[in-house]
């Protein structure tokens, strides 16, 4: 079975920092999720071809409450 191909193309970078790690489904096309250095954790939106954050809502008050390296590496 021939794997799909990709068309690679740039990507949009609104901050700094590194991406250590992006989770992709196996059983659901399109769908990852990628955490940052900086504690964001983002799903990949392939309606709108962008990443949507998961954290923004957690302020830096309860840092500690993300918990979203476990769950994503």
């Amino acid at each position: 079975m021939a794997a799909d191909t990709y068309d690679w193309k740039y990507v949009r970078i609104d901050g700094g920092g590194f991406v250590p790690g992006i989770v992709f489904n196996r059983s659901e096309k399109n769908l990852a999720y990628a955490r940052t250095d900086i504690g964001g954790a983002y799903r990949w939106d392939e309606a709108g071809k962008q990443w949507t954050p998961l954290l923004d809502w957690v302020d830096w008050g309860h840092w500690g409450h993300w918990g979203r390296s476990g769950v994503l590496l």
